[in-house]
């Protein structure tokens, strides 16, 4: 990276102008008795004063760091002035997948915010994280492009083309002092061969990635893809919350205890909501007649009892069955108004209890996690329950769960989708803009409807056009991408090769519809399996042709640090 090599040359110079400085012999005001020691310290200063301002120059045109290779194989290598090409590079990526991250998942599109969030994340890292990243990636390079010149394969005369014209959009002067054009170029070759090899690596692996052979790679990492849905319940209290009232806190302890004994006996999901309710109820009823009963006295338990239980069926009715809530519990005038405002309250904390209730745990193979274990066991059914207790000085709970589904792959449907993305922010952007925007979108997709309208033809638009990072969309799960875009793109009537254009919050999307995607498990697996085969590949023919010049990246860490 620049700024690394920039800190490193600044080094040399200060060294290299300390060893020659006024400070080390200061010349006399008389002249000095010439006797031979003072004519050999003369030289001697001399000698290093030239020696100090010819590596001072040797360094700062590049040469040394040109002639230091850090990564090499037969016929690449990866020298000091093209490194920081890949450092400049490592850092730009990191940004970006940060960026993006900020910008499209926690900041809703806003520039500003995701910038100055990634600033403050970017911050954390060190100039030898990127360097170490570097030569990291020089090495799969480096392995990448041997072998691609071991199978015939060249860059042809269009990819060299492209290379002079990335080659004119940057400053070989912003990757460091010394680096010159020729380096840059070397790191584009180098990278560009690569890449081209890399691509087809890529393309065979995943033309070999059989139904079967996904299947067999999720089962062996079971920990990635298999999950179960349980429902979750936890009853906790906190000493602090009683104060000095000892009878309440172990009145309160075993109504947990008894619910604990009811939820572990449960057998069906709607049996467990319902206990849920009836804790619910169970725990905060008398407490919200009290605050509510005014001038009245407190009713009788009988009539609690009663009441409780009409409320218990009432929330669940609401709640799990989804019918409408009856707030009117009693039929008995006096308190019909208190239990109708303790029914209201009642209905809101069992709404946040009812709908938190589920949970997704994935597998394990671990046991030192009991509920993990407990779910990932073999042996473990639908309708099982469980409960882990926790008890100190300051509070005491009991959790219980209950699997809802036993673990299972997710199998839901995926689309194939493909788009181009013509930019028009829905709330900054003017009216003249978006109708431009929009216009635009018309006639990409017009030009892609008169011609052969093939995905291939689609994706050949799209890299004169497209303004987003990506085309084509594998495995898109549904509520994946954002509401009009997720919408059309699952439409019960959309079939293969429809087209449209449409608008969501970043612009006018030219959509392209390929097809029926493998279900979830497939999709997120293959993208993996790909990975880890090509990281094989990169670890074999990096182990076959690659030398890392460890003395050189051992000096170049320890300046860095140091700096």
């Amino acid at each position: 990276m620049g700024k690394g090599n920039r800190n490193r040359n600044n080094r040399y110079e200060e060294v290299y102008s300390m060893s020659g400085s006024g400070a080390a012999v200061k010349p006399a005001k008389k002249a000095p008795k010439k006797d031979n020691s003072t004519v050999l310290m003369i030289a001697i200063i001399a000698a290093l004063l030239l020696a100090s301002l010819a590596i001072f120059i040797f360094s700062d045109s590049g040469v040394m760091e040109r002639n230091t290779v850090y990564v090499s194989s037969e016929n690449f290598e990866v020298t000091g002035t093209m490194l920081p090409y890949y450092e400049n590079l490592a850092y730009m990526n990191t940004f970006n997948q940060y960026y993006y991250l900020y910008l499209n998942y926690y900041y809703g599109g806003d520039a500003a915010q995701a910038y100055n969030a990634v600033a403050q994340m970017m911050s954390q890292y060190t100039l030898n994280d990127f360097f170490d990243s570097a030569i990291e990636s020089s090495k799969e390079l480096v392995a990448m492009a041997e072998e691609a010149t071991a199978k015939g394969v060249k860059l042809e005369a269009q990819e060299i083309e492209e290379i002079e014209a990335e080659l004119k959009e940057l400053s070989a002067g912003s990757f460091g002092t010394g680096v010159k054009k020729k380096d840059v170029r070397a790191a584009l070759e180098l990278r560009a061969l690569a890449a081209k090899y890399a691509q087809s690596v890529s393309e065979d692996i995943e033309a070999g990635a059989t139904d079967e052979a996904i299947r067999e790679y999720v089962d062996a990492n079971k920990a990635d893809y298999y999950s179960a849905e349980l429902l979750k319940f936890a009853m906790a209290l906190k000493a602090e919350d009683f104060g000095d009232d000892t009878v309440a806190y172990v009145e309160a302890q075993k109504l947990v205890d008894r619910y604990a004994e009811k939820l572990v006996a449960a057998t069906t999901t709607d049996d467990f909501k319902k206990l849920v309710i009836e804790y619910e109820v169970e725990k905060a009823t008398e407490e919200l007649v009290k605050a509510n009963l005014g001038s009245l006295e407190m009713p009788s338990e009988e009539f609690m009892t009663t009441v409780k239980a009409t409320l218990v069926n009432n929330l669940f009715e609401g709640l799990v069955n989804k019918g409408n809530f009856d707030s009117g519990v009693t039929e008995d005038a006096t308190y019909a108004e208190v239990f109708e405002t303790v029914a209201a309250k009642l209905y809101a904390t069992c709404t946040s209890s009812v709908a938190n209730l589920s949970t997704t745990q994935g597998y394990t193979e671990a046991a030192d996690d009991a509920v993990l274990a407990w779910a990932s066991n073999a042996d473990t059914k639908v309708g099982d329950t469980k409960v882990i207790e926790a008890a100190d000085d300051k509070e005491y709970s009991k959790t219980a769960y209950m699997m809802a589904s036993g673990m299972k792959l997710d199998e839901s449907e995926t689309k194939d989708v493909a788009h181009i993305l013509i930019k028009a922010d829905k709330d900054k952007a003017t009216a003249e803009e978006k109708a431009a925007a929009k216009a635009k979108a018309d006639k990409v997709l017009a030009e892609f409807l008169a011609g052969e309208a093939t995905l291939e033809k689609f994706e050949e638009l799209a890299k004169d056009n497209n303004e987003d990072s990506g085309c084509v969309y594998e495995g898109v799960t549904k509520g994946r991408m954002v509401e009009a875009f997720d919408a059309w793109t699952f439409d019960e009537s959309r079939k293969a090769g429809d087209t449209d254009v449409v608008e969501t919050e970043y612009g006018y999307h030219v959509m392209y519809f390929i097809g029926e995607g493998k279900p979830a498990y497939h999709a997120n697996a293959l993208s993996t399996y790909i990975d880890d085969e090509y990281a094989k590949v990169v670890k074999e023919l990096t182990e076959k042709y690659v030398t890392v010049n460890e003395k050189a990246v051992a000096k170049n860490t320890n300046e860095t640090t140091a700096a």
